[in-house]
């Protein structure tokens, strides 16, 4: 396929942001796919109860803007 006819790269690695289409070429091009999963579950008076998923959200995020 010459340069003029190719997609440009995804530039989203979070698979709960991505269109079908996206997804299905993310896995297509065997490319890492992040899916934040943690626990919903209390943490004291003090903290929201997604707390776990608010942090493993960030982390992906990290790894993802580090390793696009």
């Amino acid at each position: 396929m010459a340069n003029s006819q190719r997609e440009p790269p995804l530039s989203k690695h979070r698979l709960e942001q991505m269109t079908w289409p996206e997804a299905k070429r993310a896995a297509e091009e065997h490319r890492i796919v992040l899916q934040p999963l943690a626990a919903i579950e209390q943490h004291g008076s003090h903290l929201p109860v997604d707390t776990d998923n608010l942090v493993v959200g960030e982390l992906c995020e990290a790894v993802g803007k580090a390793h696009p």
